[in-house]
């Protein structure tokens, strides 16, 4: 997965990339670091099965990204308030459809 996003917290519209998905949270690629136990709310478009997409949630971490220029990235790990297995059962479907899902 790598899709647009923002990630509202305190206050500000952080863009960034989700990396990675699951029911139970999200990480994204940012310019902008968090504090751990900053919340907020993820937003993109269209992500698998979902039009919009919208979770809230809890900053778990946030790590420095090597990257290959010279601007600073993220890895932010944002845990939702809520699992949600409407979410699992997207990424699953995604992940099997694509091959990717080994029995």
């Amino acid at each position: 997965v790598a899709v647009p996003a923002t990630l509202i917290a305190e206050g500000r519209c952080i863009q960034g990339e989700i990396r990675n998905i699951g029911a139970a949270g999200v990480c994204m690629q940012t310019e902008d670091a968090l504090e751990p136990g900053t919340e907020g709310r993820v937003l993109a478009g269209r992500l698998l099965a979902f039009d919009q997409f919208q979770r809230n949630g809890r900053v778990l971490r946030c790590e420095p990204l090597a990257t290959q220029d010279a601007t600073e990235a993220f890895q932010v790990a944002l845990q939702f308030s809520e699992p949600d297995p409407e979410l699992q059962r997207a990424v699953v479907k995604q992940l099997s459809e694509a091959g990717r899902l080994s029995s």
